[in-house]
C-alpha cells in the first residue's frame, strides 16, 4: 500500500498573481515588438507620417517594456495592464488617425478594383 504523502500547494492568490506576472511580462514584450514592426507599414500607408509615427511607436515601446521590468516586481501586477492596454491602444489610435497621403489612397482605390 502507498502511503500518501504530503503535498505543499501554493495558495490560489500566490499562483494566480505569479501566472499574471509571467502573462503581463511577455504580452508587454510581444506587443512592443509588435508595435516597432507596425512601423513598416506606417512607411507604406503614411510616409509623410513615418518618422513621427516611428517616435510614438519606439516610446511606447519602450514603456511596455518598462512595464516587463518592473511588472514582476509589483505586489499586484494585474493593475499593470490597465497602463500597457492604455499604451497599446494610444499608439494603434495614432496609426489609423494619421493622414493617409494621396499615394496610399491611390494604391487602395487601385487594389478595390
Amino acid at each position: 500500500m502507498l502511503s500518501a504523502l504530503p503535498v505543499a500547494l501554493p495558495d490560489y492568490g500566490a499562483e494566480l498573481a505569479n501566472r499574471q506576472r509571467s502573462s503581463l511580462r511577455t504580452a508587454s514584450l510581444l506587443g512592443a515588438a509588435l508595435l516597432l514592426a507596425f512601423s513598416a507599414l506606417d512607411r507604406a500607408t503614411a510616409p509623410a507620417m513615418w518618422l513621427p509615427l516611428l517616435g510614438i511607436r519606439a516610446l511606447a515601446a519602450v514603456l511596455l517594456c518598462g512595464i516587463a521590468w518592473w511588472s514582476p516586481r509589483s505586489g499586484r501586477p494585474a493593475l499593470w495592464a490597465i497602463p500597457a492596454v492604455a499604451i497599446i491602444s494610444g499608439t494603434i489610435e495614432a496609426g489609423a488617425t494619421s493622414p493617409p497621403t494621396s499615394r496610399s489612397s491611390e494604391a487602395w482605390a487601385s487594389s478595390c478594383r
